[in-house]
């Protein structure tokens, strides 16, 4: 993508200098726009170095896999990666009522790298593992107060049962929301050997 992009940009400067000048109505009318109150540029940003970047205000970033109720006999792992929909619900609300904003990645990092001004009181909502209440439950809780969330979505999943499907991801992207790589499958990182 980067070398086609290069290669046009090459063959677009090299038709335009092969160009003979010829006084066209064209360029009287470039020359007119020459002439004319220069319109304002933007000035060039600079991006902070790392100690800058580190001494920055931080952002709260909440990151939610799987919003169902659990029973109490629920494992360990059901425990800790899952919020019940009730609990999911209260903590939007509590969020909302208190002033908080959601932003997504690219906010922050134009925060953090060239002191882009946030929204008072910002915070990132993510979604990690493609599970379908994502959609169901977080998107549309979410709708209820205006906020975005960045879903990091598992390739591997997309259209598999109690997953998102294609056409809820790109609904979630054509409402505003993020979505982003979360890897093509999703492996204990502990059980990784060899090629992995």
């Amino acid at each position: 993508m980067k070398k086609a992009i290069s290669s046009a940009i090459v063959t677009l400067f090299l038709i335009s200098g092969c160009q003979q000048r010829k006084n066209t109505v064209a360029e009287k009318e470039v020359n007119i726009t020459k002439n004319s109150t220069p319109a304002k540029q933007e000035p060039r940003l600079v991006a902070n170095n790392a100690a800058a970047i580190l001494a920055k205000k931080e952002v709260p970033v909440l990151c939610y896999h799987n919003i169902r109720d659990f029973s109490e006999s629920a494992g360990e792992m059901t425990k800790t990666y899952t919020v019940k929909p009730a609990n999911f619900a209260e903590q939007m609300k509590a969020l909302a009522d208190a002033g908080y904003h959601s932003i997504l990645p690219n906010q922050l990092y134009d925060y953090l790298v060239y002191n882009k001004a946030l929204p008072e009181k910002p915070v990132m909502i993510t979604f990690d593992d493609t599970r379908a209440e994502q959609y169901s439950i977080g998107a549309a809780e979410m709708k209820k107060h205006n906020f975005k969330g960045v879903f990091f979505v598992m390739t591997v999943s997309i259209n598999r049962p109690n997953y998102l499907s294609s056409a809820e991801i790109k609904d979630l992207s054509d409402s505003g929301n993020g979505i982003a790589a979360h890897t093509w499958d999703h492996h204990m990182v502990t059980k990784y050997s060899g090629e992995d």
